[in-house]
């Protein structure tokens, strides 16, 4: 299994962090844990098949805090340990308690008040994988000749007008029914050398699904991939931050 991924900050001119942060960690006893931030790569692979959770949050440009309510969540998403059998429903449950932490823990400080992030990501264990996704980051699979979005942004256009869009669901955000909309399933991942892609917006948004299609192609080992859309993203006009990971199976 081959991972690279990367983050960096959007090139708006009034950022000053970057509220993205990318988790790639393993569940096995001596796996590898990452939680990466602003301007962070990882590039690593690992002998054989293990059990792993990738994810990918996006902390809610507008409100305060952003960066620190993705970095929450993936920390305590990375402390995990699922027990052998794990469904849909046990992790639909540690995430939103997961939820609820964050929101007491955003009522503790005036300056954490209403924090709120997106997080998508997958879970492989037990020959089985579990999808989660809430907000409008993304993950994808090959299928055949294309590629296909496993998730549905929860805006209101669903990802088809970017440019005007509101976004129906998060974590935190300082009401507990943001999470409300939250999916977790048990999914097919691909076959050995095959990729999963997971993107925030500041990718997705700047670009077509064909384009991260053919940027696989190109980049079959993930070996240039990351940098290939971060750079393309950034050609079309991106000012949000920029996040991406590939998995090669």
């Amino acid at each position: 299994m081959i991972i690279n991924a990367s983050v960096r900050m959007g090139s708006s001119a009034d950022k000053k962090t970057c509220d993205d942060s990318l988790l790639f960690t393993s569940l096995s006893p001596a796996g590898i844990s990452n939680l990466l931030s602003w301007n962070s790569r990882l590039a690593c692979e690992i002998p054989g098949d293990i059990q792993f959770i990738a994810a990918v949050a996006d902390g809610v440009g507008g409100s305060p805090a952003g960066n620190v309510a993705s970095r929450f969540v993936l920390s305590h998403i990375a402390a995990l340990s699922p027990p052998a059998g794990t469904g849909p429903e046990w992790l639909a449950g540690e995430l939103r308690q997961i939820n609820a932490d964050l929101l007491r823990y955003g009522s503790s400080d005036k300056d954490l008040s209403g924090m709120a992030t997106t997080v998508s990501g997958v879970m492989a264990l037990y020959g089985k994988a579990l999808l989660f996704h809430v907000g409008d980051s993304r993950v994808y699979v090959p299928d055949g000749r294309f590629l296909r979005q496993l998730t549905l942004d929860h805006t209101l256009t669903q990802g088809r007008s970017p440019a005007d869009n509101k976004l129906l669901a998060c974590m935190g955000g300082g009401d507990s029914s943001n999470i409300n909309m939250l999916r977790v399933e048990e999914v097919q991942l691909p076959g050995t050398g095959s990729g999963i892609v997971l993107t925030t917006d500041g990718i997705h948004d700047s670009m077509e699904t064909d384009d991260i299609k053919t940027a696989l192609k190109q980049y079959p080992d993930g070996q240039g991939f990351c940098e290939h859309l971060t750079n393309l993203a950034l050609r079309n006009g991106s000012y949000d931050d920029l996040s991406v990971m590939l998995i090669v199976m």
